[in-house]
């Protein structure tokens, strides 16, 4: 994962490029879909209309501004399916980078054990509503909730799990490729990888609960507010 991450910064000018397209598709949803001061001054207008020519008028501005929507959303549609399109290449160059790193066969086992701890992180999720319900406290560390909890499930969880990540497919307007897709590519660099370590990634670290309380209480102030 970690070489999966720094393989981002291999990549500034399409972080760059990335960023622009995506202030541009921002853009676009914002004109296509929030009304502002015209379009109130056209609803008032055509709500009681004085003559013929001026609900004329207003009914043509109308029709005029609705075009000129649907014209921007088909190129808000365009510009979302390039950006995810340059998203996806990213991460499979990404990826490449984990395999140089880690090799094939570990990328793949580790886009696998991803998928096992969403589901991990599903059922961490419903303990913190259950805990927060009846006495408003939350885990100091999530982390090691998540942890306690994956090595928790249940074998035929764990496969069932398994078994359907080959069932997704990546949609048009995915900025992340699915897990199919992934470990496909990943057999197909037979990348043999360069370092082999069985140790915990929080080996990385001298004192993995500091940086892991902290990113739990942003977890909870900034994500779940």
């Amino acid at each position: 994962v970690v070489a999966h991450e720094f393989g981002h910064f291999n990549q500034g000018v399409a972080m760059r490029l990335h960023h622009v397209v995506s202030r541009v598709n921002g853009w676009f949803v914002r004109v296509v879909y929030e009304r502002d001061a015209w379009d109130d001054a056209l609803q008032d207008a055509g709500d009681q209309p004085e003559e013929w020519s001026v609900a004329l008028i207003v009914w043509t501005a109308q029709v005029g501004v609705g075009l000129s929507r649907l014209l921007l959303s088909g190129l808000m549609h365009v510009g979302i399916a390039l950006s995810a399109f340059l998203s996806r290449q990213m991460e499979f160059h990404a990826d490449a980078c984990e395999y140089a790193v880690a090799g094939s066969e570990t990328a793949e086992r580790t886009t696998r054990k991803l998928a096992t701890l969403a589901v991990a992180m599903e059922q961490s999720g419903r303990l913190l509503r259950d805990g927060w319900r009846k006495s408003h406290r939350l885990p100091d560390n999530l982390p090691e909730l998540l942890h306690r909890v994956h090595a928790g499930l249940p074998p035929h969880v764990i496969a069932a799990t398994d078994s359907t990540l080959g069932l997704e497919r990546t949609a048009w307007y995915d900025t992340h490729p699915c897990p199919a897709e992934r470990i496909r590519q990943a057999r197909l660099a037979q990348a043999p990888g360069l370092l082999f370590d069985a140790r915990p990634a929080s080996a990385l670290f001298e004192r993995f609960d500091v940086p892991a309380r902290q990113v739990t209480e942003l977890y909870y102030t900034d994500d779940l507010r």
